[in-house]
Parts: C-alpha cells; sequence; structure tokens
C-alpha cells in the first residue's frame, strides 16, 4: 500500500466504516478502496504540475532524477585526506538536461571550489543550477554532504497551484475511470495533499475562487499529508 493510501484508509476508519477493501477488483486495479458494499474509492497524491514543452509534468519528476545522481556524484568525490567535511546547498530550476557532461562538469566545479577554497559563496554552475559549500569543523562519515536542495520552479501562488493540480487529478481520473460508473452505486476521489501544508475551511472558500470542476465522482475529498482529521468535500462546490 503507498503512503497515500494509508492515509486514505486511516481517514476511512476514522469516518467509522468498519468494511474497507483494498483493491477489490484485484492486484494493482482501481478502485483503490471499496467501502459500504459498493462505493469505489481511489486515492491520488495531489501534486503541483509544470509545463515542459507544451506537456505537464509532475513538479518533483526532476527531483527524483537529479537529486540521486547528485548524491552518488558527492559520495564519488569521497577524500580520506580532507581534515574537515563540506555541506552543500543547491538550488535548480528547469530546464535541466541530465547528461553524463553535466555531471562531469559539475563534479569538476565541486573540485575547483574546494581547491580554490570558496566557501559560502553561491556559485553559478549555469543558468539552472547555482550551490553552496560550507566548510565543516570538523569531519564526518562523508567528506561532501547535501544538506539543503531547492526547486526554483516551486515558487507561485498556493492557491492557483493547488487548483490547476486538484483539476489535472479530477480530468485524468475521470476519464481513466469512466467504466466504473456502471458497477459502483457511488465513486469518490480522495486527494492527499502535498502542495501546501493547510486544509481547512479557508481551503474550500479558496476553491470556490475558481471554476467549478465537473466530475464523474460524487465525491472529491482533499486530505493534509500531516494529519488525516483535516480535510475537506470540494462538493457541492
Amino acid at each position: 500500500m503507498k503512503p497515500e493510501e494509508k492515509i486514505a484508509e486511516k481517514y476511512l476508519i476514522d469516518l467509522g466504516y468498519k468494511t474497507i477493501d483494498f483493491e477489490p477488483r484485484g492486484k494493482s486495479t482501481a478502485p483503490d478502496f471499496r467501502i459500504d458494499g459498493n462505493i469505489g474509492i481511489e486515492v491520488r497524491r495531489l501534486n503541483k504540475h509544470i509545463t515542459l514543452n507544451g506537456v505537464k509534468e509532475p513538479i518533483e519528476k526532476l527531483e527524483y532524477q537529479f537529486i540521486p545522481r547528485l548524491k552518488k556524484l558527492l559520495r564519488e568525490l569521497d577524500n580520506p585526506d580532507l581534515p574537515f567535511s563540506i555541506g552543500m546547498t543547491i538550488r535548480y530550476k528547469r530546464p535541466i538536461k541530465l547528461s553524463n557532461r553535466l555531471i562531469s562538469d559539475l563534479k569538476d566545479s565541486i573540485l575547483n571550489s574546494t581547491q580554490d577554497e570558496i566557501y559560502g559563496t553561491e556559485i553559478n554552475f549555469n543558468n539552472q543550477i547555482a550551490y553552496e559549500l560550507y566548510k565543516g569543523h570538523g569531519k564526518s562519515d562523508q567528506t561532501y554532504k547535501l544538506i539543503i536542495q531547492g526547486d526554483r520552479d516551486k515558487g507561485g501562488i498556493v492557491q492557483d497551484a493547488r487548483y490547476e493540480a486538484t483539476k489535472i487529478c479530477i480530468e485524468e481520473k475521470s476519464n481513466k475511470l469512466n467504466y466504473l460508473v456502471d458497477i459502483y452505486s457511488e465513486l469518490w476521489l480522495i486527494l492527499i495533499d502535498d502542495i501546501f501544508s493547510r486544509v481547512d475551511y479557508t481551503t474550500k472558500q479558496d476553491f470556490k475562487r475558481f471554476t467549478e470542476i465537473k466530475s464523474i465522482f460524487k465525491r472529491v475529498i482533499i486530505i493534509s499529508k500531516h494529519d488525516y482529521s483535516k480535510w475537506i468535500d470540494l462538493y457541492p462546490w
């Protein structure tokens, strides 16, 4: 069970439902849950999307691709002869082409900055990536360690980002799960909010500023990923 599905399950238990069937139609099939015998519930993370070359993709896709490669690079730069450790902060924005050449050039840049003892100063590696190195007072288990990472494209107005992400999720799931309308008496969509920590009455008021999102779902429920007791139902709009 995915983390977002575990949160949804706790929410359903908290509502008092006794019979909660996970993946009632089989492994890795929709819907994710069935309650009350014939209510189908689909669960999805509510995450921000970004448009690149006319194509929408989850904002965290770059992080999942770039940060593991960066951490691997820092491990490869381990230097047992260096008497101190070095902390690294990095900020990035799109577009980034994650090629071997980019990683190699970034490696050279980090080593040159260390050799020249450039600490506490932002290094503009290129137009998309900037980093800072910080000299430690002692030696830890790793010479270079990533301490802060920042995605510059994650900014913007939270309300707008959450509405757009919700619209994408609802439309995507409505199209994919339309065949379930005749199978279940009701369909619900539960969205675990990965955009903003606050989910409360004012969240519902924020949504009312925008055009209603029509769907196949009887209920669209947004739940805080930090506290499953914090939730709103978008319907009625």
